[in-house]
């Protein structure tokens, strides 16, 4: 059998996997945020000019909060309940392991919180020359399955080769790299 070139072990908690989703919903979330801040000017500025002021001025005011404010705090607790739902009272991790020119993702769990012991639940192979694109920030590496979907993994989780490897052996391959990490 073929030896992995690159290992990853990356714990998915709860707290992981919230910070994972808002960090790719972040656009999202400044998008919905201006919509509705937009909206409430829209609605509330004529209101001031033709029916009462402190009227329109409460609308914009509102939606400015709103918008700022409670749909961010909305949407992330959304997340975190969510996350905390699925992933139940188990622990997880994902093993990645690189070969030549194909990935290997192997999703283990324990029975329940307080056990040390994971057992396997899910395996998939990806052939190497599928990834969409790799995006490297300072804590993690996504890999884009599709322009929407994709994994993470924790750099500091690398137990065979390095990271800063891993990406040039990925790049090497033709897959488009984007560098966050100096941001």
């Amino acid at each position: 059998m073929e030896e992995a070139l690159f290992k990853n072990t990356s714990r998915i908690s709860e707290q992981e996997l919230t910070k994972y989703q808002l960090k790719m919903l972040k656009k999202t979330i400044i998008l919905f945020a201006t919509v509705v801040i937009l909206i409430s000017v829209a609605v509330g500025l004529p209101l001031i000019f033709f029916v009462n002021e402190f009227v329109g001025g409460a609308i914009i005011v509102l939606g400015a909060l709103g918008g700022a404010v409670l749909l961010p705090y909305l949407l992330k607790d959304s997340v975190k309940k969510q996350n905390a739902q699925i992933l139940g009272d188990r622990k997880y991790l994902n093993t990645y392991e690189f070969f030549q020119d194909k990935m290997t993702i192997i999703n283990s769990a324990t029975d329940n919180f307080s056990s040390s012991e994971y057992k396997e639940i899910a395996r998939a192979d990806i052939d190497i020359k599928n990834i969409y694109k790799l995006m490297v920030d300072p804590i993690y590496i996504f890999i884009y399955l599709d322009s929407r979907q994709s994994l993470f993994l924790d750099k500091r989780g690398m137990t065979k080769g390095t990271a800063g490897e891993l990406v040039e052996f990925i790049q090497g391959k033709g897959v488009k790299i984007v560098d966050k990490t100096k941001k």
